[in-house]
């Protein structure tokens, strides 16, 4: 696992936010340069350096992880490390403050963050090889249905357009959301000597008799499902699986088996083993750390899980058992602490401090090129509108800022002293936010509106810090 070394929180800057993220610039106060100004706020950039041919995953600040695969990047040989760049956009503050907007063409998105990636060796910059794949996990305070990947493009006059990569049908979710998985230091039930115990007690309780083979080698129809069953178990096995018969089983909290069913089999066989498996030696049952116990102390718990059988040919066995699942009072802490997490996330968007997650809830992404990447939903169309915010003057950046999701748009033209919004949601209720800068000093101005309603009254400007102003936006 690789960890960022500090890199320079250089500005954004520019009318393309691409440009902005490359770009330094000096903090002089006397500078009416808005974009410049806001660009002090950038979230930081972080480098990472690897070797390259090296598996990595990448952990950001805010909780993003990269997996890259060591043969990921297009380098030549002996060009040493890789310096892979990343700077991550989550709160409402970076998103605005770095004049990005969540659109495709005329259509709305919300978004679950945006990512911009860079990679250079040797002073170069290099892309990913044909083919290649970035696994990329975004955190995400709740779980939205339909989150795909988008990319920027450099769009006239407007900063970006998120796009679908190409041969991506429009309707598919390629994001796949992310649970919180089992806690830290769980242990399933086992044997003394583990499976080397299973063996010789399931071969004292159930020995291999020639009852047993005969019935086996009937001619039986097998479904469809059940041909792909075996064959796929013959391929894990290495061994030509000729019938699996699977029993499903708890473990108390005591080691002992309980409550045995017949799931797949032969019944007369099935029958047999689930009297064995009654019969099998006490377990040391499932344990792990307890999130309600100090010190990370453990603490016992039932599990479910599945006994498999499997005969092949020459009636050979193999034996072992599968767990899937604690008991329901687990599942219940599991599901508290997943809750417990995604509530703490949630909190910092409120604030200005950088959006943590340690609890591993988010969306998985694949992508196959670097440059600017958009966690993002396609909302339902409806009546769009024209909207139109009278503003001080052209100079004056007008955003909306939708209400309920996560949901930015910036004007797409000026005219005169009026910033237009095309093709915006009818009805839809959404905040003004306007910013200027005169003289060294910022302006905000801020108003809730229905879209679609007849124009609001004069924006009222107030002077505001940097730091004033990322506190005003986090409250959107």
């Amino acid at each position: 696992m690789a960890a960022a070394s500090p890199g320079p929180a250089a500005p954004l800057a520019g009318p393309d936010p691409a440009q902005r993220a490359q770009a330094a610039q000096p903090a002089d106060a006397a500078d009416d340069d808005l974009p410049a100004f806001c660009a002090r706020a950038a979230p930081r950039l972080q480098v990472f350096e690897v070797r390259p041919g090296r598996d990595t995953v990448l952990v950001a600040e805010q909780g993003t992880r990269l997996v890259v695969p060591g043969r990921a990047f297009d380098v030549p040989a002996g060009s040493g490390p890789v310096r892979r760049e990343l700077r991550e956009f989550y709160s409402t503050p970076d998103i605005l403050l770095a004049g990005l907007s969540t659109a495709t063409g005329a259509e709305l998105l919300e978004t679950g963050g945006m990512l911009h990636l860079q990679a250079t060796a040797a002073g170069q910059p290099v892309a990913l090889r044909p083919g290649a794949r970035v696994l990329l996990q975004l955190p995400a305070a709740q779980r939205r249905p339909g989150m795909q990947l988008y990319q920027g493009v450099a769009a006239s006059g407007h900063g970006l357009d998120w796009q679908l990569p190409a041969g991506t049908p429009a309707a598919r979710s390629t994001g796949r959301w992310v649970a919180l998985p089992p806690p830290k230091g769980a242990r399933w039930p086992r044997f003394d000597n583990g499976d080397a115990t299973l063996l010789k007690e399931f071969e004292r309780l159930v020995p291999p008799s020639a009852t047993d083979l005969a019935r086996l080698k009937r001619r039986r129809a097998l479904s469809k499902f059940e041909r792909q069953q075996l064959k796929g178990l013959s391929k894990e096995n290495h061994v030509t699986v000729t019938h699996a018969i699977l029993i499903s089983l708890a473990v108390d909290s005591t080691g002992t088996v309980r409550e045995p069913r017949l799931v797949q089999g032969d019944s007369v066989l099935g029958a047999k083993i689930m009297a064995a498996a009654t019969q099998l030696p006490r377990q040391r049952p499932a344990s792990f750390k307890s999130i309600l116990l100090p010190h990370g102390r453990r603490t016992t718990s039932p599990a479910q899980g599945v006994l498999v059988v499997l005969y092949a040919r020459g009636g050979k066995r193999l034996v072992g058992i599968t767990w899937l699942e604690m008991e329901k009072h687990t599942q219940e802490l599991l599901v508290q602490e997943a809750r417990r997490a995604r509530a703490e996330f949630a909190k910092q968007f409120a604030g200005a401090a950088p959006l943590t997650l340690a609890g591993g809830l988010g969306y998985e992404l694949v992508a196959g090129g670097l440059g600017w990447i958009n966690c993002d939903r396609l909302l339902a169309p409806g009546p769009r509108v024209q909207f139109a915010v009278q503003a001080p003057g052209p100079a004056t950046v007008v955003s909306l800022v939708f209400q309920g999701q996560r949901s930015i748009l910036a004007s797409t033209r000026t005219e005169g002293n009026t910033a237009v919004f095309e093709q915006v949601p009818d009805g839809a209720a959404a905040t003004i936010v306007a910013l200027r800068r005169e003289n060294g000093v910022t302006y905000l101005a801020t108003r809730g509106v229905s879209l679609g309603q007849p124009a609001p009254p004069s924006l009222q400007f107030h002077p505001v810090t940097l730091e004033e102003l990322r506190t005003e936006l986090a409250r959107l």
